[in-house]
């Protein structure tokens, strides 16, 4: 008897290691393409390394009123994946769209070989407009994403140039990079972890769009919600404190492919006392490389300290 229940034990254990395994993505290339009307033509092209997992998901949360439409998914070779109306697991290279109100996803199964597949869809509601400007408004990433990501790397261009002077840009999210590149917005991160949650919203001034979502309230208080519920900026503002400004490690500037996406200096204060920090990277077994630096109001202060 002793014997036959290990052996059960065993067994569940083995399956349920391939049954719940975390999806990976190697790389994951995003570019949202919003045009006059509002609406975003978002292509994204996954990289994914042989696994015993074949079945991946997009996930969309808490967008009820959003439009997801014109969904297509091939491979680098040109074939197309089979869309099903009732989705199978067990069939390879077949998708399914399926909108449940508040939660959409777009669900796939690869072969379990390397794969570079294009996903394309169309979304209508990526703009919101508040009571005193329209803004991009979109989770690049939901809080029930079940995918490992390696790389992030995130375009996003419109009707005109996206720069400073006619847009505030906010990245919102743990270990990621959002700048202005070109004439678009560009957001990077790696490493990314399931349940990962990365947001954009970035206000377009002067401009007017047929199609948007409604929120009331103005642009900049929601901002400040949003940003308050994420965890850096959470434990900055426990203690009373504000964050001035923080750049990232990119590609470019990354001595290893692991400091990618994480923080390389940050400007802040705790109370009245001004502090900046930075992670100058290189470094072996001692990090040596990390410092932070404490501003004073006059050299004794400084020299006592």
């Amino acid at each position: 008897m002793k014997k036959k229940l290990l052996l059960i034990i065993i067994c569940f254990f083995a399956f349920s290691s391939n049954a719940f395994a975390l999806a990976k993505v190697n790389r994951m290339d995003v570019e949202i393409a919003i045009l006059e009307d509002g609406i975003a033509e978002i292509t994204e092209v996954w990289q994914i390394g042989p696994q015993n997992n074949n079945y991946f998901e997009k996930n969309f949360y808490d967008v009820s009123k959003t439009k997801i439409t014109d969904v297509s998914i091939t491979e680098e070779s040109g074939t197309s994946y089979l869309y099903i109306d009732k989705f199978n697991k067990d069939r390879n290279l077949v998708y399914n769209y399926q909108d449940s109100g508040k939660t959409k996803k777009i669900r796939f199964t690869t072969n379990n070989k390397e794969a570079s597949l294009t996903i394309k869809y169309k979304v209508d509601g990526i703009i919101t407009k508040y009571d005193d400007v329209s803004a991009i408004n979109w989770n690049i990433l939901s809080s029930t994403n079940s995918l490992e990501i390696g790389i992030l790397d995130v375009y996003i261009s419109g009707f005109t140039e996206f720069n400073e002077n006619n847009m505030a840009l906010y990245g919102i999210g743990n270990n990621i990079s959002c700048e202005f590149d070109k004439g678009k917005i560009h957001l990077f991160s790696s490493n990314v972890k399931s349940k990962t949650k990365i947001k954009i919203m970035a206000s377009l001034a002067d401009y007017e769009f047929s199609h948007h979502l409604v929120s009331k309230g103005k642009f900049q208080e929601k901002y400040e919600e949003y940003k308050a519920k994420t965890p850096i900026h959470a434990y900055i503002e426990a203690f009373g404190g504000e964050i001035y400004g923080m750049s990232r490690f990119s590609e470019n500037t990354a001595d290893t492919p692991d400091l990618i996406g994480k923080v390389m200096h940050v400007e802040f204060a705790i109370g009245n006392t001004h502090m900046a920090a930075g992670d100058g990277g290189g470094y072996g077994g001692v990090k040596t490389g990390i410092k932070l630096m404490i501003h004073m109001d006059s050299e004794a202060e400084a020299l006592h300290a």
